[in-house]
């Protein structure tokens, strides 16, 4: 019986009975015996664990867990990370490895091609108690939302008494917004202050 798999997909232990005759070197049946093999139920991950996120700025929000009726883990082994855009991480360094429920809850993903790309993270649950292994790894998907980036010129000269006329624009063109701030002032410069908008209005005196 050395060899055989079996899958257990019920949530609780099943068991298999073997019927065993031992036959003797000249062909002599022995009797019967009975060998009970235990098969544990399989671990399976929740299906359609998912979460849409912003480069850069937010978290993957992903616990893990598994499906509905299935045995219980505590560790979760990632087996894989498919990237196919190529996209960096800014934060939790994502690996392959065994850990628990919340290992994608700090990874940070920055997205900078302008459309919206995967990031798929294949995982199987795992019991440390009964060391069962749930197979095949299935994927939690993450759709990562690309980052603006400003593309409008970055300097410009105006008289006192005038606004900028730089019209803000982003990589991601007119689906963008902005808001500025004020982020320094050299010299005696008033009329600057935050806003948003694609132009910036301030009236600024020198």
């Amino acid at each position: 019986i050395f060899g055989d798999v079996f899958t257990n997909t019920t949530g609780g232990n099943l068991i298999v009975q073997y019927s065993v005759v031992p036959v003797s070197e000249a062909g002599c049946p022995g009797t019967a015996g009975q060998v009970n093999l235990t098969v544990s139920p399989q671990h399976t991950l929740a299906p359609n664990l998912t979460d849409v996120i912003c480069s850069t700025v937010d978290a993957v929000n992903a616990p893990l867990v598994v499906a509905t009726g299935s045995i219980a883990a505590d560790l979760f082994q990632i087996t894989a990370i498919n990237n196919p855009s190529g996209l960096t991480a800014v934060a939790g360094a994502p690996e392959l490895g065994t850990f628990n429920s919340v290992v994608l809850l700090d990874d940070r993903w920055e997205n900078l091609t302008g459309a919206g790309a995967t990031i798929e993270y294949f995982i199987r649950p795992i019991n440390s108690i009964t060391t069962c292994v749930g197979d095949p790894p299935l994927p939690v998907t993450v759709t990562v939302n690309p980052e603006p980036q400003v593309t409008s010129p970055t300097t410009e000269t105006i008289c006192s008494g005038s606004s900028p006329t730089i019209t803000l624009t982003s990589s991601l063109g007119v689906t963008s917004s902005f808001t500025w701030t004020v982020k320094s002032i050299t010299g005696f410069i008033s009329g600057a202050s935050n806003g948003t908008g694609s132009a910036i209005t301030n009236v600024l005196i020198n």
